[in-house]
């Protein structure tokens, strides 16, 4: 493999990659622009000799963000449930998308993504009512490095430079929990509405919504049938579809514990305190 530079104009140099095509045996040439002396013209020569024969190099295109993220979303519809690429989708378009999809993939850099993480900030909000939280932000910089560590990995770039920037710091709330008193307050509240099983479930138990809802019959708690809390609905535009909660067995196993070391229900609906002789619970599924 060989190489040479052509001078076009002052400071203007044309570097010329020879290259044998293993299929059909003929050489071709690959051409790039250069600005700058005659000596550092030489030395990014060698640089991309260097890169093409270390499988490194990367092909300039004029492919730009905002193409190769639709490219991304399309692969990724495969490889992830329908209401994370719902959400994928919806941080590409309306966040990410606005701010760097213009720019030429090749020529993104670490500044760029660091001005845009400003910007949506400041006045990221599409009302133009102020910037997005720093949780969204983070958010889009979780979407965007895995997307760019993709491209790397289709040697459609060198290197993610969305690894080089830091997202903002989010800061945590503290969450306000309801006590004893409030807790048996809600349980009686609720007793004679549709909600009492739901909120029974959540407050003793610590389930997720989405696992109270997708219990195909939440009384088999008590009555040791086999029901399993192994899929929850999910709600991704335009079709409904379910998804495989990942957290399943630790749903189940939070239900069991609670009810092990706190307190039994009884069908009349008074409280008592746990003990040996209540009733044997379902085991945790194998």
């Amino acid at each position: 493999m060989k190489g040479h530079i052509r001078e076009r104009s002052p400071g203007q140099w044309a570097i010329v990659i020879d290259l044998h095509n293993p299929e059909t045996g003929k050489r071709r040439r690959k051409w790039h622009s250069f600005r700058g002396t005659k000596r550092k013209a030489q030395v990014k020569c060698s640089e991309l000799i260097a890169a093409i024969k270390g499988e490194t190099y990367v092909d300039p295109s004029r492919q730009t963000v905002g193409q190769y993220l639709d490219k991304w979303l399309t692969y990724m519809a495969s490889q992830i449930s329908p209401r994370s690429h719902e959400r994928y989708t919806e941080i590409v378009k309306k966040n990410l998308a606005p701010v760097l999809g213009a720019v030429c993939l090749t020529k993104l850099r670490s500044r760029h993504i660091a001005e845009a993480y400003t910007k949506a900030l400041a006045n990221g909000r599409r009302d133009g009512k102020g910037g997005l939280s720093a949780s969204t932000v983070v958010y889009m910089h979780r979407v965007l490095k895995q997307a760019l560590a993709q491209a790397v990995a289709w040697r459609e770039l060198v290197r993610n430079e969305a690894g080089a920037v830091k997202p903002p710091k989010v800061e945590r709330k503290q969450m306000n929990v309801l006590d004893t008193n409030a807790t048996a307050a809600l349980i009686e509240a609720a007793r004679d509405t549709t909600l009492f099983v739901p909120i029974l479930l959540g407050v003793t138990t610590g389930m997720r919504r989405g696992e109270v809802v997708a219990l195909r019959c939440v009384m088999s708690i008590w009555i040791r049938d086999k029901s399993r809390s192994r899929r929850a609905p999910s709600r991704p535009k335009p079709e409904f579809a379910t998804s495989r909660r990942k957290a399943a067995r630790g749903a189940l196993w939070r239900c069991q514990r609670a009810l092990w070391t706190s307190y039994a229900i009884t069908a009349s609906g008074k409280r008592r305190p746990f003990s040996s002789s209540a009733p044997d619970y379902p085991k945790m599924p194998s």
